[in-house]
């Protein structure tokens, strides 16, 4: 492992640093960072009470009142926000615009870690990857913690976990943008569609901020990429171009997986799961046939080379990793089954966040009554056209109502317009016939309606056995 003593201490040492946000991450840091000089501010003054109340540390100085940040920020010598502030945010805005160092949560986990770390990012399905890896290693006896943005925090994970190899870390956007040092021993970049354009200015914003995952690795390290996605690609190509030195000058870059539908280290050909030429191995391998896998949809498929293109160079055994992606079958929220009830299926997609994860989830079904909307996040819903021979009808719900009935209300497609989730329910109960598959895919944010899009997910389970499997 890298020592990092040095940089860890002057990050932290006699610094006046300032957390913004006090939910999970904000909390975690106040532990991580106990003995430090702390001060934690939010925006949501019901949280700063709560943590106020609980808080019995000296060292955490709780701010509740809002300051005049561009004079105030002067106090302090480090910012450290959680993975939701903007970064057009007064505080994020007043310290970069004062030269204050402005880092994130996985810069402070990565300084603080003795174990290596595996990053995963992308728009969709970095969650399931993340599982997935986790699954497999601890399957290879090689011992690893999922965290990062799937649950516990990066910096919890870091501090609390013993006798780890591992710490396998969803990372997003928010937080590569305020990295420094960050150098995950893997880096993946799964993919990328337009998201977040309410955070990031513009898309190419976004993309190279995702490309940052791998800005600080060297030749001990590994990036993995998805080179079926033209973005993805193009920052790979630019990345492995550098003729010996990454971006910021290291004497040589990291070594590279790549994956795809079609090509790469990892693919697919003749129905089956393909190595080759992974690394120093120069083979190439049949692994296992998609027909024998429960679940096989396309975005299964990427999700799962994505799996073993950071497992299999890392030492995992490849009986253990194919029988972990053979047995999966999906996570909660995401294309999860709910009820199969005379011959209509009811899924709740409520992870879809994006229209793109929205598009993928429409590519295996057909007449399906899709639950479509939530809060706006600026993007465009019009690649969900090219599924438009897939969807029998919308029914509409939370703030993107009207823009997107706007958008589709010339098409040949019945648009409802529901004001609850229960509403929802009762209006796709009545349109159901045998055959048809009723998809909660939102397609955007759920904070209009929901404090996440678990609170979403779960209330149309609810609605959905209410209304049908418990009326029986």
């Amino acid at each position: 492992m890298i020592d990092k003593t040095k940089e860890l201490k002057e990050l932290l040492v006699d610094k006046k640093i300032l957390i913004v946000g006090a939910g999970v991450t904000g909390k975690a840091l106040c532990k991580a960072l106990d003995g430090y000089n702390l001060f934690i501010t939010d925006d949501n003054e019901h949280k700063l009470e709560e943590l106020s109340a609980k808080n019995t540390s000296s060292e955490v100085s709780v701010i509740k009142s809002a300051p005049d940040w561009t004079k105030d920020i002067l106090n302090y010598d480090l910012v450290v926000p959680s993975p939701g502030v903007p970064k057009n945010h007064p505080i994020i805005q007043s310290a970069v615009s004062s030269s204050i160092k402005v880092v994130s949560e996985i810069e402070v986990a990565y300084l603080m870690a003795n174990k290596p770390i595996i990053a995963i990012t992308g728009t969709n399905g970095k969650t399931t990857v993340t599982t997935l890896v986790n699954e497999v290693l601890n399957r290879s006896n090689i011992k690893s913690v999922a965290c990062g943005n799937i649950g516990t925090s990066l910096v919890e994970a870091v501090t609390t976990s013993t006798e780890v190899d591992f710490f396998v870390a969803e990372v997003s956007s928010f937080q590569l943008s305020f990295i420094k040092t960050f150098r995950p021993k893997v880096a993946a970049w799964i993919n990328l569609t337009e998201d977040h354009l309410d955070w990031h200015s513009d898309l190419n914003e976004y993309a190279t901020t995702k490309a940052k995952i791998w800005s600080n690795q060297t030749y001990d390290d590994i990036a993995v990429a998805n080179t079926d996605d033209p973005v993805v690609r193009d920052h790979f190509t630019k990345l492995t171009s550098t003729n010996g030195s990454n971006d910021i000058g290291n004497s040589i870059g990291p070594r590279t997986v790549t994956f795809g539908l079609k090509g790469g280290n990892l693919y697919i050909a003749g129905g089956k799961i393909v190595v080759h030429d992974l690394l120093e191995k120069h083979e190439t391998k049949n692994l296992i046939s998609v027909s024998d896998l429960n679940r096989s949809s396309t975005i299964d498929l990427l999700n799962y080379l994505a799996v073993l293109s950071i497992c299999l160079p890392i030492g995992a055994d490849l009986n253990a990793a194919l029988g972990a992606i053979k047995e999966f079958k999906g996570l909660e929220h995401r294309l999860e089954l709910v009820l199969n009830q005379n011959g209509v299926k009811w899924i709740n997609d409520s992870k879809a966040t994006t229209p793109s994860a929205v598009v993928g989830a429409l590519e295996s079904m057909e007449d399906v009554i899709l639950i479509l909307g939530g809060k706006d996040k600026g993007l465009d819903f019009t690649p969900i056209l090219s599924k438009l021979s897939h969807i029998n009808s919308f029914i509409l719900i939370g703030e993107l109502t009207d823009k997107i009935e706007s958008l589709f209300s010339s098409y040949s497609k019945p648009i409802i317009k529901a004001e609850s989730m229960k509403q929802a329910v009762k209006e796709a109960k009545e349109i159901a016939s045998f055959g048809s598959t009723v998809l909660l895919s939102p397609g955007g944010a759920s904070y209009d309606m929901y404090d996440s899009y678990r609170a979403r997910g779960e209330d149309f389970k609810k609605e959905v056995f209410d209304q049908l499997k418990n009326s029986k």
